[in-house]
């Protein structure tokens, strides 16, 4: 704003809102939502992408290119590959790879945040095969949450619910078919799984 000498009541007026909207966005404590942003992009001549962080939109696999932001202010994130969860840590922010497709949340996740396509039925019936899940890398996984890990220094990472019972870790199927699998080497926890979404087949 301060490029095209606008201070916030001057926004504020162009967009019919009140000048603490604008002070609460600038400090971060709340998103605009979506028209609104295009309207402030449009106001300050710079696209919808910029205000929240990236250059430039974003594009999947089959090369199409849109919004990083979803209509209703929220960024996406990038559905990556179970090889590449477990290989978090070289994630760069924003995401420069070419992801699988860019999935939304309900609710606004942090910059390193990723999807996944659930595979496999060691989840069910919470998670079933195909549905999405949303996963933060950077919080601290306690006794309950759901995470995606990796055993043993192996790339790909696997999806299970994280139980600590005093010293003992272990890895739980919701399945019961499946045995519980005891943290006795190295794991690491790529993420703690925020949100799932599933998704119905069409008839």
């Amino acid at each position: 704003m301060a490029a095209k000498q606008l201070d916030q009541s001057t926004v504020a007026r162009a967009l019919g809102i009140e000048p603490q909207s604008v002070q609460q966005w600038l400090a971060g404590q709340t998103m605009p939502r979506g028209y609104r942003i295009k309207a402030l992009a449009a106001l300050l001549d710079v696209e919808p992408w910029e205000l929240l962080g990236s250059s430039t939109p974003v594009e999947d696999a089959g090369g199409n290119r849109f919004s990083a932001v979803a209509p209703g202010g929220i960024r996406r994130v990038p559905r990556i590959s179970w090889v590449s969860a477990g290989q978090f840590r070289e994630i760069e922010v924003p995401y420069s790879g070419q992801p699988e497709a860019w999935d939304t949340p309900t609710e606004p996740l942090g910059p390193r945040a990723f999807s996944l396509r659930v595979e496999g039925d060691s989840m069910e019936p919470e998670f079933p095969a195909g549905c999405i899940i949303f996963v933060e890398p950077d919080t601290q996984a306690v006794n309950g949450d759901y995470v995606v890990v990796t055993v043993d220094d192996t790339n790909q990472a696997t999806f299970k619910q994280l139980v600590i019972d005093g010293p003992r870790r272990y890895l739980k199927p919701l399945n019961p078919r499946y045995p519980v699998i005891p943290i006795e080497r190295e794991a690491r926890i790529c993420g703690v799984v925020r949100e799932m979404r599933k998704a119905y087949p069409r008839r």
